[in-house]
């Protein structure tokens, strides 16, 4: 017998919105001043240069991209969920990125595990 194939995007999803409930409230056109200074956008509450480093790294974009640019793709709730997610599922503490809500959203307990 064989055994039917796991989608991980489909695996990591009630991650995804427990992090982005957490985070933002689920809010895509979410804007928040950080305690650091700098803003956080989205319902993943990315900085730019977080967003740029991550864009640039999976692939999105190359490393021309101009902030503008950046602000106007950090607002897609596609891409906010599709980088996120590959962030989760290819970065070794990945999660690390949101600390306090990637706990809240169990995704600690997860760390190392497959999805």
């Amino acid at each position: 017998m064989e055994l039917p194939q796991i989608d991980p995007r489909a695996a990591i999803e009630p991650y995804l919105n427990a992090l982005s409930q957490c985070e933002s409230g689920g809010r895509t056109d979410i804007k928040v001043l950080d305690v650091n200074g700098y803003y956080s956008y989205g319902k993943y509450q990315y900085q730019l240069l977080t967003w740029r480093r991550y864009g640039i790294k999976f692939g999105y974009w190359d490393n021309t991209i101009t902030d503008t640019e950046l602000r106007t793709h950090i607002y897609k709730e596609w891409l906010q969920d599709d980088m996120t997610a590959r962030i989760l599922l290819t970065e070794k503490n990945g999660w690390r990125n949101w600390v306090t809500c990637g706990k809240k959203a169990g995704l600690d307990k997860l760390a190392g595990d497959t999805f």
